[in-house]
């Protein structure tokens, strides 16, 4: 039976296929993107002769280059088709420039024209660049069904994309960030069904990256293990270096585009020799004059609020602290939980996200661990992807995450959250700091807080120690204007805001949480570029 990756000449009475249903057949797909080559690969069932035509024109494909196959059937014991998939590396391209091209592989195998553009130079620092994050493909049937959920968030991305940023979309948007999970099994089906025939809208004219997830590594029908489908399928390795380094594996790899380096960590490998490369490319990085930006990507997130133990710890504790070393880095990708989350490090301008796609539904209640997390300032329910957009004149990144809903309500296409972080902003005003006694409890309060024209309160912190170095902490409070958090009353995917404005400028405790003694006091601001004002001069008082 043919896939929807094969091609089927239609030859009756001299006419052919049209050519939009020949590009639902033969659906290329591009990966390894540089500013002077790029790789192609696509998937049929017959042809062994690949061949691609590319040019500058659509109707002057006047160059050719022919590529290689592999027949990965044999390796699959759960797979009985033929599974060509095609490989070609189109070389000598002229950086930031756009390129028609078509694949073949043999007779009756042709696709319909499509349009990509290179990479800008290695370096360049001015100018925008923009992508999208996608995450957790993962379900091909759900209660039995085939299941488009995440057909329906690719094509909604594409739109609002589209919409957002204008037309020819690969003149326009540079990359997709996937954050693992492209397949529930590491087998052929699922490559085939699954990520690239879901990705299918985006992936002949947008190139894409991807993470090992923790479904990359299941599989016991391929050969080697699933983990061993995910690098037969994907092009990693090939010149995947940063700094004269690589990683040496396809499991993680940093990749720069523009001034932006990508440091795609696996999640499901928390080696020592992974933690040493991370350090050692972080380093490099930072004093790199062609690196301005650094975003990672991982499977599992920073922090998690539903499933809450469900996390990974090496990064959280080993990896971002690193990052943190280096004024470039600027937000990390995750995904696992099938949800949108966002949070930001408490003590680093930085933020993390989990863009969960629409795998296995995740709601309020599903887990019988939920934590409001600290570091996290939102978790909804829903089914979303990110806009992500760097502009460099400004020194700017900004996200915007839409939404098409949950399995039980339907949204066309919304904003859900957006935030932006950008640099050389001055922070907010120092805050003065006064001390009030009730009954039986105690007040701080906070003065108003005052921030850079058009940013507002986002956070405050307040701490308590025995110590006027503040050296010996007792209590301390990081909360924020807005914490979306738990259900709407009467739902399970909809997210209530618990957070309570401007009430975090002041921070009351009771009395009896102190023991008899003199303690010291005081507070910080934080505004909605991830400024932190300087601390207040801490106060002096007693309880007795």
């Amino acid at each position: 039976m043919k896939s929807v990756f094969s091609c089927l000449l239609l030859c009756l009475t001299g006419l052919s296929l049209p050519a939009d249903l020949l590009a639902q057949r033969i659906q290329p797909y591009l990966q390894a993107a540089k500013p002077g080559s790029i790789y192609v690969n696509w998937k049929t069932d017959e042809g062994t002769a690949p061949l691609v035509r590319f040019g500058r024109r659509p109707h002057a494909l006047n160059r050719s280059v022919r590529g290689t196959t592999i027949d990965l059937e044999p390796k699959d014991t759960s797979y009985h088709t033929p599974y060509h998939y095609h490989t070609a590396k189109l070389t000598d391209l002229q950086a930031a420039t756009g390129y028609y091209y078509q694949v073949s592989s043999g007779p009756g195998e042709t696709s319909a024209v499509h349009y990509f553009r290179t990479p800008p130079t290695i370096g360049k620092s001015t100018g925008k660049l923009r992508f999208i994050a996608l995450g957790d493909h993962q379900v091909l049937n759900y209660e039995g069904k085939p299941y488009g959920k995440f057909d329906e968030l690719v094509r909604a991305a594409k739109a609002k994309a589209t919409e957002v940023f204008g037309a020819p979309l690969a003149d326009n948007v540079h990359l997709i960030l996937n954050d693992g999970d492209q397949v529930d099994v590491g087998k052929l089906e699922h490559y085939e069904k699954l990520h690239f025939a879901k990705s299918s809208p985006l992936s002949h004219e947008l190139p894409i990256i991807t993470a090992v997830g923790n479904h990359e590594t299941y599989g016991k029908s391929y050969a080697g293990g699933g983990i061993e489908a995910y690098k037969d399928h994907f092009v990693l390795d090939d010149g995947f270096s940063y700094g004269g380094m690589s990683s040496g594996t396809e499991r993680y790899y940093a990749y720069q585009l523009g001034n932006v380096l990508f440091v795609v960590v696996d999640t499901e490998d928390n080696s020592a020799a992974q933690l040493d490369w991370v350090a050692k490319t972080v380093n490099y990085a930072t004093t790199d004059p062609a690196v301005g930006w650094i975003i990672s990507i991982g499977h599992r997130p920073y922090q998690a609020e539903q499933y809450a133990d469900d996390y990974s710890a090496w990064y959280a504790e080993r990896v971002a602290p690193f990052l943190q070393t280096s004024g470039k880095f600027a937000l990390h990708i995750a995904g696992h939980h099938h949800l949108y989350a966002r949070g930001q490090f408490k003590d680093f301008p930085g933020y993390h996200i989990i863009s969960g796609g629409t795998a296995w539904p995740q709601y309020w209640g599903d887990s019988k661990k939920e934590i409001d997390r600290e570091e996290t300032q939102g978790s909804w329910s829903n089914f979303a992807y990110q806009l992500i957009e760097i502009d460099n004149d400004r020194q700017e990144i900004r996200v915007r995450s839409y939404t098409i809903g949950s399995l039980m309500t339907t949204k066309e296409n919304e904003l859900l959250d957006e935030f932006r972080y950008r640099r050389g902003v001055h922070p907010p005003i120092q805050p003065r700091l006064r001390v009030g006694y009730g009954a039986d409890s105690i007040l701080l309060s906070g003065s108003a807080f005052s921030a850079a024209a058009g940013h507002q309160l986002n956070s405050t912190e307040f701490q308590i120690s025995t110590t006027p170095d503040f050296s010996r902490l007792v209590k301390s409070s990081f909360r924020h204007a807005e914490n979306w958090f738990g259900p709407v009353p009467g739902t399970t995917d909809e997210t209530v805001n618990i957070g309570t404005g401007e009430a975090i400028l002041n921070y009351q405790f009771a009395t009896a949480e102190l023991s008899p003694g003199s303690y010291f006091a005081r507070a910080r601001y934080r505004d909605d570029n991830l400024g932190w004002s300087p601390w207040s001069e801490g106060i002096n008082f007693a309880v007795k």
